[in-house]
């Protein structure tokens, strides 16, 4: 049928025989009757190397990792923090931009207003991006960082039905040389090398079936 009026058929799906027969035989009968009106053509001599493109912008990088922190559920969860309508557009905005363009907040504001579509996916202003406001989202997302690696643990365990087993590497050999007396995770304990006065720091590392 499709063919018939636009001389183009379809790759994958087919029509049942009999309902494509009906079809064509009922198209035919207004096609006589002269019911159909069609399209006349419409050319256009177009010059490419006149072309001009115009605040052109890229989307498709942009685009992946949207939907991505979508089904991250990221921003339900900086919601559930209390965070403000724009301060979470422009934490989405920025989590993007790290991914697609990893530069400095400098060169990062200066990508966003330039080369990406970022700001139209998330909705936050491209003019009020300064790299101001994107040191200060890192900072905020690093406020949030135990929490929010918690949410994405488990979000990425539902969303590919994993299952972690979490398994204990004893580093006992690997000591500080150093007093270490702000570390909050290095302790005195025991090394093979019977090193009582040196702080020594356990792994804990997290693996599933899709590796560590």
């Amino acid at each position: 049928m499709q063919q018939s009026v636009t001389g183009q058929s379809n790759l994958f799906v087919s029509a049942d025989d009999v309902v494509e027969k009906m079809a064509l035989e009922f198209f035919n009968q207004i096609k006589q009757k002269q019911s159909i009106t069609q399209g006349k053509e419409d050319y256009h001599v177009v010059d490419i190397q006149t072309l001009k493109n115009k605040d052109v912008k890229e989307v498709g990088g942009e685009w992946l990792c949207y939907q991505a922190l979508e089904q991250l559920k990221i921003r339900e969860f900086l919601e559930s923090k209390g965070w403000s309508h724009s301060i979470i557009q422009l934490a989405l905005t920025h989590i993007i931009s790290r991914a697609v363009y990893p530069g400095s907040e400098l060169k990062t504001a200066r990508w966003i207003k330039e080369n990406s579509s970022v700001c139209e996916l998330t909705g936050y202003p491209v003019e009020l991006i300064t790299k101001d406001k994107l040191y200060s989202i890192s900072l905020m997302l690093f406020s949030v960082r135990e929490e929010l690696e918690k949410h994405l643990g488990k979000t990425t365990n539902e969303l590919f039905d994993l299952d972690d087993k979490i398994i204990m590497y004893d580093l006992s050999n690997t000591y500080y040389e150093g007093v270490m007396k702000d570390s909050k995770i290095a302790k005195f304990g025991r090394s093979k090398e019977k090193r009582n006065d040196a702080r020594l720091v356990v792994l804990a590392v997290v693996i599933n079936v899709e590796g560590f």
